[in-house]
Formats: C-alpha cells, structure tokens, sequence
C-alpha cells in the first residue's frame, strides 16, 4: 500500500511540473509604450494577464475569424501574429478603454 500511495505522489508531481512547463509567458508593450502586460498561456483555451499596475486576469478563448480572441468579464484581448489590442471595460462606468498597438516584446 505504501508503494502504491508513494507511485501516486511521484505521478501527482510529475503531472505538475509537466503542466508548468507548457506555460509561456511573453511580454506586450501598448500605446507607445505607456502600457504593457505579460501575457501567460495557461492551455490552449486560457490566457492569464497581468499589466503593469498588478491588474490580473484570466481570459477564455472565443472564436475569432481572424487570430485568436480571449474574452473576460473586464478585458477582450485579440491577437493576430506578433501584434494585439486589449480592451478593459470598465463595469462602473460602462466605458471600455482600449489599449492599441501592442507590439510582443
């Protein structure tokens, strides 16, 4: 019984350290550089954002007929190649605030 438990231990680290390896992380700068956000692929249907000021958010894929597209409850990001645009909409005031031009780093 001790081997079994000990087998399912060494398989639950492995299984961890496989998922964190696939993660990738890159670098965007927006508006000239006045805004940047690193962009971490969880999988293939989750992005996880982080900006500058510490804002953080995970985003799902949509559909998108060009690119990719990833969609939160505060942020749209879409992607085409090495370029991008990220949305924060804001649920205070109902106004969203796009960051343009965002360029992989």
């Amino acid at each position: 019984m001790k081997k079994l438990f000990i087998v399912m231990i060494l398989g639950m680290a492995s299984t961890s350290v496989i998922a964190a390896s696939t993660q990738k992380t890159t670098n965007y700068s927006c508006d000239d550089g006045g805004y940047s956000f690193e962009l971490t692929r969880i999988n293939s249907n989750k992005v996880k954002i982080v900006d500058g000021a510490g804002n953080t958010a995970t985003l799902k894929a949509q559909e998108s007929a060009s690119g990719e597209k990833y969609v939160s409850n505060q942020y749209t990001l879409s992607l085409k190649g090495d370029m991008g645009m990220l949305v924060y909409k804001d649920k205070s005031n109902k106004k969203s605030y796009p960051h343009n031009d965002c360029k992989l780093q």
